[in-house]
């Protein structure tokens, strides 16, 4: 994976004794990163990133760590922090690519990522790949995500470190035929389409682990995650209403965790696991892919519906 050429880092945060210390996220921000045949710049389409009302930031930690620590302590945790964009946004899906020196450690339920408190009210999963990535989303039926936290991802160290060694962990952007990563509102309007050109082309904080000479002290262990079950989908029958992908006659919470799994599968190329007649279920906004946005209108109907509403799917739709 080559190295950011845009950001250029200035560390201000001083070193403590009895641990290792991530720096502040105060560097210039830039773009995501595309380097290879699957993973490409983002495409403006004529839009004008600095016309945007809600400029974010997706950071991911920058952690100075003595040599001797990461001997001792050789899985590091890196947060992905969002700012300047609480309330605004709800659907997501960012790869996360890391070094190849590195290895992501994953839970039991085979996780990589942990959700943060700035998504603890957005439905979500996680996909790996078979390169030295993996794709995380999230979905809502509004806009509850918030600034702080997003995800926590741990990664292991190589036992052969050495002092100056640099381990980049970097956001990645996708746009395979038309279905691409996103940061977006849960309506996906002008506004948000704006949001989203400017965190991929401006607003991307680029991370890294980077050894220095050794300390006296250790630093502590990170906590161990906090692992939630994913949702059970149930299988489809063969026709099926738009929306309806399990086949249970209603839309809710669990077509919407359903399609949002098929778009991270599609995302991380792994074989979609849907039917035909789910996928044409699943495409609820006719756009020819499956992905959070869908996700996000299954969702809201569900809400909608929860609260009184009475509107048949398409006249909701049409609002």
């Amino acid at each position: 994976m080559k190295k950011n050429q845009i950001i250029a880092t200035i560390i201000t945060a001083v070193m403590t004794i009895t641990a290792a210390t991530t720096t502040a996220m105060t560097a210039f921000a830039g773009s995501a990163t595309g380097t290879t045949a699957a993973f490409t710049e983002y495409d403006l389409e004529g839009l004008d990133p600095n016309m945007a009302e809600t400029k974010p930031t997706l950071a991911l930690s920058r952690i100075e760590l003595p040599i001797n620590v990461a001997q001792e302590n050789p899985v590091q945790a890196i947060e992905l922090t969002v700012t300047g964009a609480n309330r605004k946004y709800a659907t997501t899906g960012l790869h996360i690519g890391y070094d190849e020196r590195l290895t992501a450690v994953a839970d039991e339920y085979g996780d990589i990522a942990e959700i943060g408190p700035a998504g603890a009210k957005l439905m979500r999963d996680q996909k790996a790949s078979s390169r030295n990535d993996f794709f995380l989303t999230t979905g809502a039926a509004s806009d509850h995500g918030k600034d702080g936290v997003l995800w926590t991802m741990n990664f292991q160290l190589p036992e052969n470190i050495e002092v100056g060694d640099e381990f980049p962990i970097e956001i990645l952007y996708r746009n395979i035929d038309g279905t691409s990563d996103l940061f977006s509102s849960s309506r996906d309007d002008d506004a948000s389409k704006l949001m989203q050109a400017w965190v991929f082309t401006n607003g991307i904080e680029q991370g890294y682990i980077r050894i220095t000479e050794a300390e006296i002290e250790e630093e502590e262990l990170p906590e161990e995650p906090i692992i939630e079950e994913e949702p059970i989908v149930e299988e489809p029958e063969e026709e099926l209403m738009l929306g309806d992908v399990n086949g249970d006659e209603t839309i809710n919470a669990t077509d919407s965790s359903c399609i949002l799994s098929t778009y991270a599968l599609f995302q991380t190329g792994q074989d979609v696991e849907l039917t035909p007649a789910q996928m044409k279920a699943a495409d609820i906004n006719r756009d020819g892919r499956v992905d959070a946005k869908d996700a996000t209108d299954a969702l809201r109907y569900y809400s909608y519906l929860s609260t009184g509403g009475t509107l048949e799917f398409m006249d909701f739709l049409a609002q």
